[in-house]
């Protein structure tokens, strides 16, 4: 994610902020309040609202350090200088509010999805905030169906968190502590790209990684450490200081003291792990945050911590550098001393190691149970991107990160040595360390900037040549992430593989790459998606059909596919659309990608449709709890049959389900049995992205379907065919079939318009 464009704009603007928030604090001056709040908004309206609100913690964790503790009477208790510390949050609120009220054009549009996404559903309270809303449906008699409820509420805040919800995906990408060795050896880790050599993933605690290194350089990094300072020191040096400790310790995330019991239980104590009572994450400050900080838990992924981090450290470098070449530094040059000479050591130590495994495992060796094991061991960690685990690669990578490291110490000692002889000339030689510490980055992050053929993106994918793009197809494609590959890439590695690699994801649309081509996903990756969709799709798929070699059934029944308005399917070659003596798709012929089977749809669902059977249900409860979500996704997908207590599919071609609180009206308005059905009309004529028309024919009242996502912020007018736009009249959407848009039409010829016109938009 080092290269994701709405984390670099939110990366981008936060040394600005920093230098507000230092002005702002110190001078209290007005022009700093508006420039913060200027960098905030910016922040947000780049994508990247988790930045703007570790700038605000920036703030308070400032204003706190200003405060100079005095020890009481008794030397264990600290007075704060109350009116220094209010005016300092003062100004930091009305920055917040400049902030918002300049990006509230999308920070309420956001804010509203925010409330209906899979952030903001849980089966169980992950903050005091959900636990006190949680507490109060206790009181209410609202959980009477929940056992132990008040148990629920501790096993959220202390427990491991669920399964494939957004408390578990949260604590994605934390950096394993054991990382930070990144920081003084390059890539001592092993390079992750472009070929499998990074043996840190055989790691069996280390989990997905966000950024590949963590090196910033040895000098920066040895400076900014001689120059941390917790209690001593000036204010802002202090303030860095605490922000290296807190967002560095944050960026860990899982790692917490959870984990570290949860390891000493299981390894040492021999305890089941599945016993283990707390969470991996409880006691990490990352944990803290999203327990205890308001909304802070509908963020994720703790390692974007460290960018708040980075900056405080090249702050503290800076401030280390101006002395480096002014000041005696003998305790520097010891450490570098002792550095070079325990990289020397350790190196020889490394290739000592890689020469033994090599003659281990060179062809012809003698064979062993040792060298069976180890062959076996590197078989097993193949990659299905990079290929096979490229020992030789990763040994040569430790040996150079070693290497580069002893080679360093060696030249600033050389160069500190000439400064400190020759002071008249002290400028020089600190110009010469500049190019050398330019030089060291460039030879260790050069290849973080991977290319590919421009010609990638000239020509349309390749199963888009293989559709009707005319009427923007819907497309399910398998969402398996790095387990659907050509079983090429899995068995060798090549220099060129994220060419390859970017190629065959393009030809097969992964993951946004169909919609510059008309083409819809039914189902794709997104970091505000619909927690309704996504719960009905998890449950459909509970009922798909099994595929060879995976239980986790990853595609859905073709019932609900065809509810969906799917037209054709993207599938791994071996999976089948059903059983095989029933399939729910046929089979497209052409050029298409290895690895991948285009399917089309047999008899798709159109875009919108009309129904005469409606079934009602009760509108769920505002708080999105996932259980009562998937519950009600699986009675609308699948009810239950009362003779056989089977659930079987509904078909959603003469039957609708609509979520009303006041379904007797919503019956008696379609309740007209006296008029014989005959042949009924129903297309789309236009279709915007802010705007569909449907026409509609109707010989009694009927429901409308328009399959589209049922969302805050669309509108729906109704008139009659032979009147004028002008005469249109608004009527009432209905959530249909859980995610669906409904809106009852009489009988007649209509012309119904939806339009989307968010009130959050033109708010803000």
């Amino acid at each position: 994610q080092y290269s994701n464009v709405v984390f670099l704009v939110g990366a981008a603007w936060l040394p600005l902020a920093a230098l507000a928030i230092d002005r702002m604090l110190r001078l209290r001056d007005w022009r700093y309040v508006v420039m913060l709040g200027a960098c905030l908004a910016m922040m947000i309206l780049g994508g990247d609202p988790q930045a703007a609100y570790h700038a605000l913690l920036m703030t308070g964790i400032y204003a706190l350090v200003m405060q100079r503790p005095k020890l009481s009477g008794f030397g264990a208790l600290y007075k704060l200088r109350n009116d220094r510390f209010l005016s300092g949050m003062l100004l930091t609120g009305f920055a917040a509010c400049a902030g918002f009220l300049l990006s509230a054009i999308q920070v309420l549009p956001s804010s509203e999805a925010a409330k209906e996404s899979e952030r903001a559903a849980y089966r169980r309270p992950r903050s005091i905030y959900e636990a006190a809303a949680y507490a109060n449906d206790i009181q209410a008699g609202r959980l009477a169906h929940v056992e132990q409820p008040w148990q629920e509420i501790t096993h959220g805040l202390i427990g491991p968190p669920d399964p494939t919800t957004h408390h578990e995906r949260a604590y994605y990408f934390s950096v394993g502590p054991w990382r930070f060795a990144e920081l003084i050896w390059p890539n001592v880790s092993g390079r992750m790209f472009p070929t499998n050599r990074r043996w840190l993933s055989l790691w069996p605690a280390e989990g997905r990684i966000w950024t590949p290194t963590l090196y910033m350089g040895l000098l920066p990094i040895l400076l900014a450490v001689a120059q941390l300072r917790l209690r001593s020191g000036d204010e802002r040096t202090r303030w860095l200081s605490w922000l290296v400790l807190l967002f560095t310790l944050g960026s860990l995330g899982w790692y917490g003291l959870g984990w570290l019991a949860r390891e000493f239980c299981t390894l040492v104590l021999r305890m089941d792990a599945e016993k283990f009572p707390f969470g991996s994450q409880v006691g990490g400050v990352y944990w803290l945050m999203t327990t205890l900080l308001p909304t802070y838990v509908n963020f994720r992924y703790p390692a974007k911590l460290l960018v708040v981090s980075s900056l405080a450290f090249s702050q503290l470098a800076a401030l280390g550098w101006d002395r480096l070449f002014t000041v005696q530094r003998g305790r520097f040059v010891q450490v570098l001393r002792w550095l070079g000479g325990t990289s020397a050591a350790l190196l020889v130590i490394a290739w000592g190691a890689a020469t033994w495994l090599s003659l281990l495992l060179a062809p012809g060796s003698k064979d062993s149970p040792l060298k069976e094991r180890v062959a076996g061991f590197l078989r097993q960690h193949a990659d299905s991107s990079l290929g096979p685990f490229d020992w030789r690669g990763s040994a040569t990578d430790v040996q150079l990160a070693l290497f580069q490291t002893t080679a360093l110490c060696a030249t600033f000692l050389w160069l500190l040595n000439k400064a400190s002889k020759e002071p008249q000339h002290a400028g020089r030689w600190q110009l010469a360390s500049l190019l050398v510490v330019a030089l060291d980055l460039a030879l260790a992050n050069y290849w973080l900037v991977p290319s590919a053929p421009a010609e990638i993106w000239r020509e349309p994918p390749a199963v888009a040549a293989l559709m009707d793009t005319s009427e923007h197809p819907r497309v399910f494609r398998s969402n398996l992430g790095g387990g659907w590959r050509p079983a090429a890439f899995g068995r060798e590695s090549s220099h060129k593989r994220m060419s390859a690699l970017t190629q065959w994801e393009r030809d097969t649309l992964f993951p946004k790459y169909g919609l510059n081509h008309g083409i819809a996903l039914v189902e794709s990756y997104g970091s505000l998606k619909s927690v309704h969709y996504e719960s009905l799709l998890h449950v459909a798929m509970n009922y798909g059909p099994a595929q060879p070699g995976d239980d986790g059934r990853p595609l859905p029944p073709g019932s609900t596919l065809r509810l969906l308005g799917t037209d054709y399917l993207l599938l791994p070659d071996t999976y089948l659309p059903g059983s095989k003596n029933k399939l729910f798709a046929e089979k497209v012929n052409g050029n298409l990608p290895p690895a991948t089977a285009l399917w089309r749809m047999k008899t798709p669902f159109p875009r919108a449709w009309v129904v005469h059977d409606v079934e009602t249900l009760p509108p769920l409860p505002r708080r999105l709890d996932l259980g009562a979500l998937d519950g009600r996704a699986a009675d609308v997908l699948f009810p239950t049959d009362p003779l056989t207590r089977q659930r079987k599919s509904r078909d959603f071609r003469t039957t609708a389900v609509v979520e009303s609180d006041d379904p007797a009206n919503l019956l008696s308005t379609l309740r007209d049995a006296s008029i014989p059905p005959v042949e009924e009309k129903c297309r789309v004529t236009v279709s915007e992205p802010t705007r569909v028309e449907v026409e509609v024919t109707l010989s009694r009242p009927g429901l409308v379907v328009l399959g589209d996502t049922y969302a805050p912020g669309w509108v729906a007018l109704l008139r009659s065919a032979e009147d004028a736009p002008a005469a249109r009249k608004e009527v009432r959407i209905h959530r249909t079939n859980r995610i669906f848009r409904g809106v009852v039409v009489p009988a007649g010829r209509h012309v119904l318009t939806y339009e989307y016109r968010p009130g959050s938009f033109y708010r803000g």
